[in-house]
């Protein structure tokens, strides 16, 4: 069963390749706790964005320290965060740590996310 998942979390997330070692890692702590309904790269007006939950308005964007560390970044960040926001989506950041060691906690936060943004509690 880990030779499966190790091939799975290699294969390509579609048409584009990955930016980062984090967004396989992302895809596949999905699949591990069962979270669908995803599309990789989506362009939500000017923006690509990590992963987008579009019949939730959801998108969660994974954060590597690398492109994510000087204060320009930071500010272009919430400036992206905040049109999504306008859009009518809601943003959820996760770092490498947050993905690589707390898992659970990740998957947790998105299906509550997704929960609430379908009319859930």
């Amino acid at each position: 069963m880990a030779a499966l998942e190790a091939a799975l979390d290699a294969l390509p997330l579609g048409a584009k390749p990955p930016d980062s070692v984090l967004e396989p890692a992302m895809s596949a702590l999905f699949r591990r706790w069962g979270i669908d309904g995803w599309v990789f790269h989506l362009v939500i007006g000017r923006f690509e964005v990590d992963f987008a939950f579009p019949s939730a308005m959801l998108v969660v964007e994974v954060d590597g320290w690398d492109p994510h560390r000087t204060r320009q970044a930071f500010e272009d960040d919430r400036a992206r965060d905040a049109r999504l926001v306008s859009l009518g989506w809601s943003v959820i950041r996760v770092t490498w740590r947050q993905v690589t060691q707390e898992p659970g906690k990740v998957a947790r936060n998105v299906g509550a996310a997704l929960r609430h943004r379908h009319g859930g509690v």
